[in-house]
């Protein structure tokens, strides 16, 4: 039965974006370890700009890389977590929804209770004008 149940296709689209993403944060730190090593030979040859680039490039902040991946990596687990239960992913999604839809009544019943109360408040002003 379960071999024969096809996937979501909004949960197949979920994965193949979060396995592009992850690959391109790899690609990219790949990018830069390699630019980073032609600017080391520049440097030691003498160039003065490869130098100081390299030097930028090393002041760079290592945690947002670290960030970075870690994210990638956490939506690819989530995404094939999601492909191998989808109804599980249905049903968050589900109440997701659900207390999105609940919030925005309850803004809507908190301004409808303001309006009132401003109101009660206008009368209650205008009667204590002809007292």
């Amino acid at each position: 039965k379960i071999y024969l149940q096809k996937p979501n296709a909004a949960l197949l689209a979920k994965l193949e974006r979060a396995i592009q993403q992850y690959k391109a944060v790899f690609e990219e730190k790949k990018k830069r370890e390699q630019q980073m090593a032609d600017l080391e030979k520049r440097a030691a040859a003498g160039d003065n700009r490869a130098k100081s680039e390299l030097r930028r490039m090393q002041m760079d902040d290592p945690a947002s890389e670290a960030k970075n991946e870690m994210q990638a990596l956490q939506q690819k687990l989530a995404a094939k977590r999601a492909l191998k239960n989808p109804q599980e992913e249905e049903d968050r999604l589900y109440k997701e929804e659900q207390q999105r839809i609940a919030d925005i009544k309850a803004q809507e019943e908190a301004e409808e209770q303001r309006k009132r109360n401003e109101s009660r408040n206008r009368l209650k002003q205008r009667a204590a004008l002809w007292q």
